[in-house]
């Protein structure tokens, strides 16, 4: 114990350079780690948004993004239980899908070749969730980058959105507002898009300032619990078997 009225000089370590080289690195990494943007996740159950601190059916938004995602989980969803996935993985690009580094046992090197990416011979739905994760942004350019996680089922029709929107308006994503609902034929949650309006030059440059970030979000967005939908939209599949 230091005696009152000394000081204590720090600890220096005496250790060899090479040690001293990876402790500076597993510093970086610690900072890059826990300074990772993971943005505002998006919640829905029931066709109903929580979004934005509140509850709603609609919402308005700008896409600054997306990505391509899988998840594999070792166990079937409970409701209220946060279950971490086995294997989880994301991409811009489809084909480029792989597991994520922080994954311990990866069952294949892309999700091309992992056999839980593939229909059963019996026609069961692969193992692996497809997922497509949107970047978005209110539409005044402030707050937090919100996550819209998409079950598979919701891809296409955002695709097919995203392309009526470069077609008809000739504008990219983050240059319009769009509003996200639920296709209400649908006994689960499955989001839909539709184009409000253009916005205004200046908050498209405000737009344009916060796409790095929203890329750096997506690709932090590994791992989630599964979604309610996914798992109620298949126990209804098979009852309709």
């Amino acid at each position: 114990m230091a005696k009152a009225g000394t000081s204590v000089a720090k600890a220096k370590l005496n250790l060899p350079v090479n040690m001293n080289e990876q402790v500076a690195l597993e510093l970086q990494q610690l900072k890059d780690q826990l300074s990772k943007p993971t943005g505002n996740k998006i919640k829905m159950e029931d066709k109903v948004y929580t979004v934005a601190g509140g509850t709603t059916d609609k919402f308005d938004a700008v896409v600054l993004g997306f990505a391509h995602a899988k998840r594999l989980y070792a166990s079937g969803y409970k409701k209220g239980s946060v279950t971490p996935s086995a294997c989880h993985a994301v991409s811009f690009i489809e084909k480029e899908l792989k597991p994520g580094e922080d994954v311990m046992k990866p069952p294949a090197t892309s999700c091309g070749a992992c056999p839980n990416s593939k229909f059963a011979a019996n026609g069961d739905r692969p193992k692996c969730q497809t997922r497509m994760l949107v970047a978005l942004s209110q539409v005044d350019g402030a707050g937090e980058i919100m996550l819209l996680d998409l079950p598979v089922k919701a891809i296409k029709p955002f695709e097919t959105y995203l392309a009526s929107v470069a077609r008809n308006e000739q504008i990219m994503p983050y240059m319009g507002i769009s509003q996200f609902g639920f296709e209400e034929s649908l006994d689960y949650d499955s989001p839909r898009a539709t184009f409000v309006e253009a916005l205004e030059d200046e908050v498209v440059a405000t737009m344009i300032g916060r796409r790095q970030e929203a890329n750096e979000v997506l690709l932090a967005a590994y791992d989630a619990p599964p979604a309610a939908n996914d798992a109620d939209g298949a126990v209804k599949k098979q009852r309709r078997g």
